[in-house]
């Protein structure tokens, strides 16, 4: 059975000017990522920018990934869509491609009931071999997923998890009650701000934007987490949250590359139509990378 615990960065794509993929960038990162100790990959996610990316291109990116990293660390594809029949096909793109699960959320643009979202989640599932995650992201989906609705959806077989990324801490310790003994279902967090504390009370583990920038300190910290040292994880959420001043710079997805193009990976792209950050932005960023020790 796939495990899904510790940190999983949702993988930044880097892009060439014309928002082909860069291949090489990517595979640095990767490369990066898993030499710095992370537990797994999830690709093609809000921050992998892959409602932006050409269809051709979201499979080059699959590619990539599965190529340099398939059977050292779990492949997680974003499979995200605006409805069911459009989360199935990317979903089945994925398992062929060799993904290790698809992540789904329920389907964005029009407003949905929840008996629509659920049929939403039971069709994806029936639809593939491989584990399927569940991703509640409401600030974008207009749907927030309530925990016994999660709980419903974990009976599914090959339903897996959770990445949530409501930002609740309500929400997550309603999560915790209901499905943290499980072993066969796990919860991911996918706000940075809660992350650490979120981790020490039960999550399995964390798929942060941030841990892009700073994967051994995000590995650190889940380690202390799980370990209960409490005063050590206060330190180290601190000075997370101190990095996460990068993004008072512009577009969280600009700031993360502008940050790391200052470390050597990309050019700083972001997909159109957002802006390249200026130089005055740059200079921030730089700041806070430099305060924590991030740059050589």
């Amino acid at each position: 059975m796939l495990k899904l615990v510790g940190i999983i960065p949702p993988v930044v794509t880097p892009v060439n000017e014309d928002e082909s993929i860069d291949e090489d960038s990517l595979t640095r990162q990767l490369k990066r990522l898993k030499d710095e100790g992370v537990h797994g990959f999830f690709i093609l996610g809000s921050a992998g920018e892959f409602v932006s990316l050409r269809d051709s291109e979201r499979r080059k990116v699959i590619q990539i990934s599965v190529a340099h990293m398939k059977g050292k660390l779990p492949i997680l594809v974003g499979t995200m869509d605006t409805s069911t029949l459009r989360t199935i096909e990317n979903a089945k793109v994925a398992e062929d491609m060799g993904a290790d699960a698809v992540v789904v959320t329920a389907p964005f643009y029009y407003n949905y009931s929840s008996k629509e979202v659920m049929r939403h989640f039971e069709l994806v599932s029936k639809s593939v071999n491989i584990p399927v995650v569940i991703y509640n992201i409401p600030q974008l989906t207009k749907f927030n997923m309530r925990p016994e609705e999660v709980v419903s959806l974990s009976s599914i077989e090959n339903i897996i998890g959770i990445k949530d990324s409501s930002g609740s801490y309500t929400n997550l310790l309603s999560l915790l009650e209901a499905l943290g003994d499980r072993e066969d279902f796990f919860i991911l967090i996918g706000e940075e701000n809660i992350a650490g504390i979120g981790m020490a009370m039960g999550a399995d583990g964390a798929i942060m934007a941030i841990a892009n920038i700073a994967p051994s300190l995000s590995v650190k910290m889940y380690e202390v987490a799980k370990a209960g040292r409490m005063d050590e994880l206060k330190q180290l959420q601190a000075r997370l949250r101190k990095l996460m001043r990068i993004y008072d710079f512009g577009a969280p997805i600009s700031c993360l590359k502008a940050a790391l193009s200052l470390m050597g990976i990309g050019n700083g792209k972001a997909c159109e139509p957002f802006e390249k950050l200026t130089n005055e932005a740059y200079e921030g960023i730089k700041q806070v990378l430099n305060e924590l020790g991030l740059l050589p």
